[in-house]
């Protein structure tokens, strides 16, 4: 049996290359055993903060003696890290600890390879997934995380091997003979790099592996009980980790329908069945023959792997929920690549696309067979045909309440018009479109922030008004620039008329665009603009020209409703006076006097301030709107200066405009904001929260959920393929 030798070396608290590094481990390991270990402290002329006391650091050895040794100890080994290649290969050189990449394995790379469908992949994250403890000391010092980075490489390697079938097969096809992954983790398992070996991409949904923190919270009671009978309910509940995923009727199909992707991951970690099937957004669902064409015809070995294990381990290729595409581009910077590429493999990229394309096949195979269903509101909303089920539980219904309109409205958006395969007129065409985007933002927000929504009317003569010397606007030479240009040309002028007609209608009647016409129908048109910071220099990063006038009541029945025999709505807040939830009755039209079940919880305090102290929110003014509920949230904390406020949001420009309102009331407040658009990150937010030795009761944290989104290109819905 050959050795199988692999080291560990893991760097912390660096910040310039190597200048820094003041803890190192290596271990050598074969398969699962420890066979000799390597850890020092480096001599620096600074404490580390984690350190009580700077004796460990006076008395280590000089930097050029670890370095000696460190050499020393790894010779021409494999040596495996997690996020090596990009953080501690670049450390240890600054040592001159220098690694060849063929030596290298990341094991970050590796589950991403298996775990595509999730957002996160640290260590801490990864280990309690496969039940590897620290087996002594704490997470991200050096010698713990060296021993269970080389337990995680063994464990992702047994997965890998479990899993087996199309997965397995193409990553030996993929994967070039010899190198450090070859030779790390197939060869030792007698499964060798084989590039003869066909690698199909299978169109079937696969089980889903997901990775999830989890605190075996308790299902909610109230929910228990509903599921076991067949009334509609409403239910305010206390279940964080949608434990009650797992209580759902093994006799009756289900449907489950959820606000975020992070709530999805929570559920898919909780439940204990295979047969669900989580609803792909039909508009980022990948083509396997687009996906297949792009990996033949790449080079470089590695991407063609990645782009394969993105789409085979993949619980139901949809690639908005892919790690690539909720990652924040700017710190990975191969990430803007990986992400036009699987825009491009959608099947919406090709507006001819085979309505007998296999990827929809299989999703109306799936959708079809499974028993449990779960969705996101978003996701259930652009599906072509709904799912049949019995039973229907609408989670986070606040959230769906605020979010349908934009779900349902018709959009036409840049990340959409990229992917498309488009003649060289067409981009001259769509190059003109952004420039006069640009124009109109120049001119209605000089100053913008990070996302700007102005109302469509507002822009409609730059697009549709002469713009060249020719006396052509860009919807005539977008029109005249080829077929699938005309086709998208009238897809803009019908948003553009819609906009002129209602906001000439609501001149007429005196009302606000974002009103109600006649109290039945939402009719508001609008343009989102992106913005991103290149050098100094605010730019137009992405944009989308968007508009509805729908009864959102008659929506929300058609889709979440009528379909289904029994109905159970959910949320953690569905009751905000003892009249109970009479505005979802009010917006979704439901039949009065439902059951209202409320689950016991930490006592709460809620503020409840007058319309005169914080109007209602505008549809078209939500920013200005959480300014005000920014300075209202921070004058009633200045009141109390016991406690730090924690704010999470679900959409960046939110936790801007809270961030912009703090700097407006800090004098009076006296606190500091941790907030990741003040530069502080999920994690320092973190310790210093916990850290009792700093500033916790003197900061707020204003973070969202979803703070890698920031940067990303592509974020919301996606536009529908134009007809």
């Amino acid at each position: 049996m050959d050795v199988w030798r692999i080291w560990y070396c893991y760097p912390i608290q660096t910040v310039l290359a190597g200048e820094r590094v003041f803890e190192v481990a290596a271990v050598r390991m074969k398969g699962n055993t420890i066979l000799c270990q390597y850890s020092s402290f480096i001599r620096r002329p600074f404490r580390p903060k984690k350190m009580p006391t700077n004796e460990s650091i006076e008395q280590a050895p000089e930097p050029e003696e670890v370095a000696e040794a460190l050499n020393g100890f790894i010779g021409e080994a494999l040596v495996v890290g997690h996020n090596i290649r990009d953080f501690d290969a670049e450390h240890l050189s600054g040592m001159r600890v220098s690694i060849p990449n063929d030596q290298i394995v990341d094991t970050l790379t590796f589950a991403r390879l298996l775990y595509p469908d999730s957002l996160r992949h640290n260590l801490a994250l990864l280990c309690r997934a496969h039940g590897i403890e620290a087996t002594e000391g704490r997470w991200h010092s050096a010698l713990p995380d060296a021993r269970a980075c080389g337990q995680l490489l063994y464990a992702l390697g047994n997965e890998l091997a479990q899993r087996g079938g199309a997965l397995l097969t193409g990553i030996r096809a993929l994967t070039q003979p010899g190198n450090a992954f070859d030779r790390a983790v197939l060869q030792p398992r007698k499964l060798f790099a084989n590039p003869a070996l066909s690698w199909p991409l299978a169109p079937q949904p696969s089980v889903p592996h997901v990775l999830a923190s989890k605190q075996g919270l308790p299902a909610s009671p109230n929910m228990q009980k509903a599921l076991q009978g067949t009334s509609d309910v409403l239910v305010e509940l206390h279940d964080p980790e949608g434990a009650y995923i797992k209580h759902l009727p093994s006799g009756r199909r289900s449907l489950v329908t959820v606000n975020s992707r992070t709530r999805l991951e929570h559920m898919l970690a909780a439940q204990q069945q295979n047969d669900v099937y989580v609803l792909p957004d039909p508009h980022m669902l990948l083509c396997p023959h687009r996906l297949r064409t792009l990996i033949e015809r790449t080079e470089d070995s590695e991407y063609r792997l990645l782009l394969f294990c993105l789409y085979q381990a993949s619980h139901n290729h949809d690639a908005s929920t892919l790690y690539p595409m909720r990652l924040l581009a700017t710190d990975e910077p191969s990430l803007f690549r990986l992400q036009s590429d699987l825009m491009q493999a959608c099947c919406s990229a090709d507006l001819d696309h085979a309505r007998s394309c296999e990827a929809a096949q299989a999703h109306l195979a799936a959708m079809k067979n499974r028993t449990h269903l779960l969705a996101t509101h978003e996701a259930l909303v652009h599906q072509v045909s709904l799912p049949s089920a019995d039973l229907i539980v609408i989670d986070d219904a606040a959230e769906l309440q605020m979010h349908l309109a934009e779900y349902k409205a018709q959009r036409l958006s840049s990340d959409f018009l990229e992917a498309l395969q488009l003649a060289p007129a067409e981009q001259k065409a769509l190059h003109l479109l952004k420039g006069q985007i640009a124009f109109c933002a120049k001119a209605y927000v000089p100053q913008p922030r990070y996302h700007e929504r102005l109302p469509l009317h507002s822009v409609v003569r730059y697009l549709m008004q002469p713009c060249t010397p020719q006396n052509e606007s860009v919807y005539d030479i977008l029109r005249k620039s080829g077929n699938t240009g005309r086709r998208l040309a009238e897809r803009m002028k019908a948003l553009c008329d819609a906009s002129d007609d209602s906001h000439s209608r609501h001149r007429q009647t005196g009302i606000s665009q974002e009103e109600p016409l006649s109290g039945l129908f939402l009719h508001a048109y609008w343009l989102d603009i992106w913005f991103t910071d290149q050098a100094g220099k605010t730019e137009i990063e992405q944009w989308a020209i968007c508009g509805i006038s729908e009864d959102l009541g008659e929506s929300f029945l058609r889709t979440f409703w009528q379909p289904y025999k029994q109905h159970v709505l959910c949320g953690t807040a569905l009751a905000v006076s003892k009249r109970g939830a009479t505005f979802l009755e009010r917006c979704f039209r439901l039949p009065q006097d439902l059951p209202l079940l409320k689950d016991k919880r930490p006592q709460t305090r809620v503020h409840v301030p007058s319309s005169d102290r914080l109007p209602p929110a505008g549809f078209l003014r939500r920013v200005s709107w959480v300014k005000q509920v920014g300075m209202f949230l921070y004058a009633l904390q200045a009141q109390t200066q016991q406690k730090s406020l924690v704010i999470t949001l679900h959409q960046k420009v939110f936790a801007e405009a809270l961030t912009q309102a703090f700097s407006q009331m800090r004098p009076t407040v006296r606190r500091q904001v941790l907030s990741t658009y003040a530069d502080w990150t999920i994690t320092k937010i973190a310790e210093r929260l916990t850290d009792p030795t700093v500033y916790a009761r003197s900061s707020f944290s204003s973070c969202s959920p979803y703070p890698s989104r920031r940067g990303s290109r592509y974020r919301g819905h996606r536009a529908a393929p134009v007809p």
